[in-house]
């Protein structure tokens, strides 16, 4: 916008999360461009509550998502795709909770997953820190595409401060979010 482009003028120095937004500024705006990144307090993950009690089938492998869904970019096909190769449907639950799941049916039905994916409503943020610390596996999308590069999420952030296994769908190899 008009303000943001008039600030930048003034400014010294440009802060950025990623070594790729970094480099995209710099070469935009030809200023010194300085990287902090993004992180997490241990100390607030500490006293979660684990709440297990919506996973019924505790024998099969339990995979959590929290987050919106968009068809393309999150986009969970490919691990749907990978459980049908392998003829995992019996043996893992997916759970997606968000507000924007619509997409996800359409995602689901081409996939044949309807019966090991569950659609929930959100819950509130340490609610949810308490599914997503009982689950066996916690799912992190993000796009693949090139203008996701330098992208970093505070969502993965929270789940590494979880603890659990992250199954990773989208981004490349030389993705910030990968490097991590």
């Amino acid at each position: 916008t008009f303000f943001f482009f008039l600030f930048l003028l003034d400014a010294d120095l440009i802060t950025t999360v990623s070594d790729d937004l970094a480099l995209k500024m710099k070469n935009f705006h030809n200023k010194e461009v300085l990287v902090v990144r993004n992180g997490f307090v241990p100390e607030e993950y500490q006293h979660i509550r684990i709440k297990d009690d919506l996973f019924d089938d505790k024998t099969k492998v339990n995979i959590v998502y929290a987050g919106n869904i968009y068809k393309g970019r999150r986009d969970p096909s490919d691990l749907l795709k990978i459980i049908q190769k392998y003829k995992l449907e019996n043996k893992v639950n997916i759970h997606f909770f968000g507000h924007y799941l619509a997409n996800l049916t359409e995602i689901v039905d081409a996939n044949n997953a309807e019966s090991y994916c569950y659609f929930h409503k959100p819950l509130s943020r340490n609610e949810m820190f308490g599914v997503l610390k009982a689950s066996d596996f916690n799912l992190f999308l993000e796009s693949g595409e090139s203008d996701a590069k330098g992208v970093m999420p505070g969502k993965i952030f929270e789940l590494i401060a979880l603890g659990q296994p992250i199954i990773t769908i989208g981004p490349q190899d030389d993705f910030e979010s990968v490097k991590l």
